[in-house]
C-alpha cells in the first residue's frame, strides 16, 4: 500500500530546516525526476515544449529544460517572468545555455505543464485558460509537473484542467490527485521519490 499525503509543504520545510537542503537542491531534484520520466519514454532528439508559470513549479520546468537541452530539442514558454529568487536563478542558467524561449505554443512530441504546482488555489484567469486549452489540443504526450494545472489542493477542478497523460508528482503521492474530480486529468501518477509508475 502506498501512502497518500494531503500536503507536502511540511516535508519540504523539514528538508530545508532539519537536513539543510536548499530550495535550489529541491528544485534540481524535482527537475531530475521529470527528466528521468521523459528519458524512460522518449528517444533522444524528441521535441519538448515546457510551459512555465512564475512560481517554483515554473522553476522546476526551467531546470528541466536545462537538463534536457543536450539530448532533446527544448523550447521554453514563459507565461510570466519568474518571481522567486530560485526560479530567477534557473532562468539565468537557462539563458546562459541559450535555451530557446518562445512566445507561441506549437506542436511537439512532449508538452510539459509547469504552470502551477501543489500550492494552486482559486480560479484561473482567461489567459491561463486559453493557454491550457491550447496545450490540451496538442497531439504530443502530455506530462504534468507535480499537479495538472487547474486542480487545487482539495481535488477541485477549474473550468479548464491540463489533461495529463502522466503526472510526475514531487516528494510524495498527493491525496487530492486521486479524487473523482481530479483523477480523469492525472491518469498515470509517478512519485519521484519511489520512481514507480502506476500504469
Amino acid at each position: 500500500m502506498q501512502k497518500l499525503f494531503f500536503e507536502v509543504g511540511g516535508l519540504d520545510r523539514r528538508c530545508v530546516e532539519r537536513f539543510g537542503l536548499s530550495e535550489d537542491i529541491l528544485m534540481e531534484n524535482a527537475a531530475s525526476g521529470l527528466k528521468r520520466a521523459i528519458e524512460d519514454r522518449f528517444k533522444k532528439g524528441s521535441s519538448v515544449l515546457i510551459v512555465c508559470g512564475s512560481g517554483n513549479n515554473g522553476g522546476d520546468g526551467i531546470a528541466l529544460g536545462r537538463m534536457l537541452q543536450s539530448t532533446f530539442k527544448v523550447r521554453l514558454f514563459l507565461y510570466k517572468e519568474p518571481k522567486s529568487a530560485v526560479s530567477k536563478l534557473q532562468l539565468q542558467r537557462a539563458k546562459a545555455l541559450n535555451i530557446e524561449i518562445v512566445d507561441e505554443i506549437k506542436e511537439c512530441d512532449i508538452v510539459v505543464d509547469a504552470l502551477f504546482g501543489s500550492g494552486f488555489a482559486g480560479g484561473l484567469d482567461e489567459g491561463v485558460c486559453s493557454i491550457l486549452q491550447t496545450m490540451n489540443r496538442l497531439e504530443g504526450y502530455k506530462i504534468a509537473c507535480d499537479v495538472p494545472s487547474g486542480i487545487d489542493k482539495n481535488g477541485n477542478t477549474s473550468s479548464v484542467v491540463f489533461r495529463a497523460d502522466l503526472t510526475v508528482t514531487m516528494g510524495a503521492l498527493k491525496e487530492y490527485l486521486h479524487t473523482d474530480r481530479a483523477k480523469t486529468n492525472t491518469v498515470h501518477i509517478r512519485d519521484t521519490e519511489r520512481r514507480k509508475t502506476r500504469e
